[in-house]
């Protein structure tokens, strides 16, 4: 569970730092490999971050740390003064009003009502499956502040996969690098505790791609971020989405 400590509102600084929430209520989507890679590039652009796991499995935590390390103390600063890593506790992440905040949230429904409070911007991941589709667009739909679908482990071979790009484009933008899932690159990433980019230059292109764009800028105020109609027809072969999802067989509503 998700520990909060009640402060007065006058001892409570106001942020001036980004807040992204990484989140989908479906487990599995990839949202440890997209939190821990975000962390990666903040601290390689040197900007002041902190990586909060509030997910119970604590993925994200072990893998920021050293090989042979493991997540003991809720709050660890790994010795730099421009990464943090604090885990559930919510009035640790107070203490860095001007940090970048980067939350893997916990599957949980609670989380959008939670972080809807203090999120700047919300990235939901999102795998070619239908269940996992379904799952993106109903947080989507219950989200207060800006957000984007990020395509991750997504395989375009799959039969409809043109079906899900069209319902979740209907809904929300959608970011423009796919994380093509790799299975042996995000393994030997994980083992070795480094970036993706570290271990293929193909998939580390995408995922910097995506960490620049949170890291490095307003994430909500970037349209050439986000993927078109006429990327959906040069990338996807989509011509018309509306059509696709139209006579889709699976209802998103």
């Amino acid at each position: 569970m998700l520990k909060t400590i009640k402060t007065p509102k006058s001892s409570i600084p106001t942020r001036t730092g980004k807040f992204i929430a990484i989140y989908n209520s479906k487990g599995g989507v990839g949202k440890t490999e997209i939190s821990r890679n975000l962390a990666h590039r903040a601290i390689e652009l040197r900007r002041p971050v902190v990586l909060f796991d509030v997910d119970s499995q604590k993925d994200s935590s072990t893998l920021m740390l050293p090989v042979g390390k493991v997540m003991q103390p809720e709050h660890f600063d790994f010795e730099r003064s421009e990464f943090v890593l604090v885990t559930q506790n919510f009035a640790d992440v107070r203490a860095y009003p001007e940090r970048i905040i980067i939350a893997d949230c916990p599957p949980q429904h609670e989380s959008v009502e939670l972080f809807s409070k203090v999120a700047d911007f919300w990235i939901i991941p999102v795998g070619c499956d239908t269940q996992e589709v379904q799952h993106a667009i109903e947080v989507a739909k219950r989200v207060a502040q800006p957000f984007a679908f990020v395509l991750s482990r997504w395989d375009l071979d799959v039969e409809q996969s043109d079906e899900f790009i069209s319902a979740l484009f209907a809904v929300g933008k959608i970011f423009g690098s796919v994380l093509h899932q790799d299975n042996a690159v995000v393994a030997e990433a994980r083992a070795k505790r480094l970036p993706i980019w570290d271990i293929d230059d193909e998939l580390g292109e995408m995922f910097s791609n995506l960490a620049d764009w949170v890291v490095g800028s307003q994430c909500s105020e970037h349209e050439d971020c986000f993927l078109n109609e006429d990327d959906l027809d040069e990338l996807f072969g989509i011509q018309d989405f509306e059509d696709i999802r139209n006579r889709s067989r699976i209802r998103y509503e």
